[in-house]
C-alpha cells in the first residue's frame, strides 16, 4: 500500500540489534486465527480465534496488562469467531464480523458490535456490508475503520475451498454507517486475505496476504491515499522479500515490521521466521533477524517502540500456541 515510490527498493540483510523477550503465556486455551489491537491504557487483547483445530472456534476475549505483566478475562464476544477483524479508536474497541463455525465451514458473519467497557457488555454496531469478512486488513484514521480483502469463507472438507473477496469497506465511528467509496477505492486491485494493513501519514498500506489458499502468499504492497480516495490504489515498488500472508505487523513510526507467516515451502513446517521492515518514506524493504519462535495467524500490535506477538501456530495450517513475546527494535 504505497504510492509509486521515488526511490528504488532497498533490501539489507541481517542487522541483529533487535531483541526478542518471552512474555507470560496465554491463559485458558492456546489461540491462532485470532486478532491482537492495543485498548489504552496498557492492554494487548487477543480476541477470539480457534483453540485446538477446524471445530475449536471460540469467543474468549482475553487482555494481557503491560504494566503489571498480567492476563484478566474480558466479556466473551456474542458468538465464537474465528478472523475476526477489530480496531480501536478512541478507547473503544470494535469487531467487524469474522468466520463462524458450521460443520463443514468457516463462514463470514456481518454482526459487529463495539466494546462498552463501562458496562462491560458488548453493543450491536451495523452490520458488515455484503454479508461480511474475515481476515481483513484493517487501518484507522479520523474516526474511521477501513476493512480491506478478506475471507467469506473457508470450506473444511473437499474441495477445501477458500473465497477470498478484493472489497473495501469504511465504517464511519461517528454515524455508525458505511461511506459510499469512489469506484476506484472501493475494491483491492486484486483479492487478498490474511494481509497486514496500516495506517501512515494517511495512506493505508496493504502488505502480503494470498488469494484462495496457503501456498498463494503475495509480496506487493498496495497502497490507497486517504485524501484522494478518487485515485483509488496503487500498487508500491518496494515488493517484500518473501512473499507471505498470515503474518502479524505493527508500526514503529514510519517502519511497518511484518513476522512470520505461512507458506514457506523452504521448510518443513511451511511458516516463516523472518522478521521484514516496510519503510514507507524510501519504499524498501530491510530483512532483520529470525523470530525466536516463528509462527502465522496470530496477530501483534506496537505499544510503546516495542512489538507485541502473541500466540498463532507454529507449523502450516492449524497449530495453536499460548507462546507470547514482544520485539524491541
Amino acid at each position: 500500500m504505497h504510492l509509486l515510490a521515488l526511490f528504488a527498493p532497498i533490501s539489507a540483510s541481517f542487522v541483529v540489534s533487535e531483541t526478542w523477550n518471552p512474555l507470560p503465556s496465554i491463559p485458558i486455551a492456546p489461540r491462532q486465527e485470532h486478532t491482537t489491537v492495543f485498548l489504552p491504557p496498557n492492554n494487548v487483547v487477543v480476541i477470539g480465534g480457534i483453540t485446538n483445530g477446524t471445530q475449536s472456534t471460540t469467543s474468549i476475549v482475553q487482555s494481557y496488562s503491560i504494566a503489571h505483566r498480567k492476563w484478566t478475562s474480558l466479556p466473551p464476544l456474542p458468538i465464537p469467531l474465528n478472523h475476526p477483524n477489530a480496531a480501536v479508536i478512541s478507547g473503544t474497541l470494535y469487531i467487524f464480523g469474522g468466520l463462524a463455525q458450521t460443520n463443514t465451514s468457516w463462514t463470514a458473519v456481518s454482526d459487529s458490535w463495539r466494546y462498552d467497557a463501562k458496562r462491560k457488555t458488548w453493543r450491536p454496531i451495523a452490520d458488515v456490508p455484503n454479508g461480511g469478512i474475515g481476515s481483513a486488513a484493517i487501518g484507522v484514521w479520523d474516526g474511521k475503520i477501513i476493512l480491506a480483502g478478506g475471507l467469506q469463507e473457508i470450506l473444511l472438507v473437499s474441495p477445501y475451498t477458500q473465497s477470498t473477496v478484493p472489497n473495501v469497506h469504511v465504517y464511519d465511528t461517528v454515524t455508525n454507517t458505511y461511506l459510499a467509496l469512489p469506484s476506484a477505492a472501493a475494491k483491492l486491485p486484486d483479492a487478498r486475505d490474511h494481509a497486514c494493513g496500516a495506517v501512515i501519514d494517511r495512506r493505508f498500506y496493504v502488505l502480503g496476504g494470498r488469494e484462495r489458499g496457503q501456498l498463494t502468499g503475495k509480496s506487493s504492497v498496495l497502497v490507497l491515499d486517504l485524501d484522494y480516495l478518487d485515485k483509488g490504489w496503487s500498487v508500491a515498488d518496494g515488493t517484500m522479500p518473501s512473499p507471505r500472508a498470515g503474518l502479524a505487523c505493527g508500526v514503529v513510526e514510519k517502519r511497518v515490521y511484518t513476522f512470520g507467516g505461512e507458506g514457506n515451502l523452504k521448510v518443513e513446517s511451511g511458516v516463516w521466521n523472518s522478521t521484514e521492515v516496510y519503510d514507507v518514506e524510501t519504499d524498501g524493504w530491510e530483512t532483520l533477524g529470525e523470530m525466536k519462535v516463528p509462527r502465522h495467524g496470530g496477530g501483534a500490535v506496537a505499544v510503546g517502540g516495542k512489538i507485541y506477538v502473541p500466540g498463532g501456530g507454529d507449523v502450516i495450517g492449524m497449530s495453536p500456541m499460548s507462546y507470547v513475546d514482544v520485539l524491541i527494535p
